[in-house]
């Protein structure tokens, strides 16, 4: 009597658990860098590239200025010089 009992209140307290998975794939994440050193450098370099040219245009460009105004300025001069003789 004692088995029996005991047999029946194993059956109440245990549970069958059956469990499913909803898909049997896994998913994989790598982590990966979005730049490596040489696309690093070959933007460090496009970009000094940039602002170097755009250094030496502009300093081109003044040096021009500079000429044109050592070139005007002997015909101010002169001009200057003409209008005080008129008076």
């Amino acid at each position: 009597m004692k088995m029996m009992k005991e047999a029946d209140e194993a059956r109440t307290n245990v549970v069958k658990l059956e469990v499913y998975f909803e898909e049997l794939n896994y998913q994989s994440i790598m982590e990966t860098p979005a730049m490596d050193i040489f696309d690093l450098l070959s933007n460090i370099g496009g970009t000094l590239g940039l602002y170097v040219g755009m250094s030496f245009l502009t300093l081109g460009e003044f040096f021009e200025l500079f000429l044109k105004c050592l070139a005007v300025a002997p015909k101010a001069k002169l001009r200057s010089r003409a209008s005080m003789d008129e008076l």
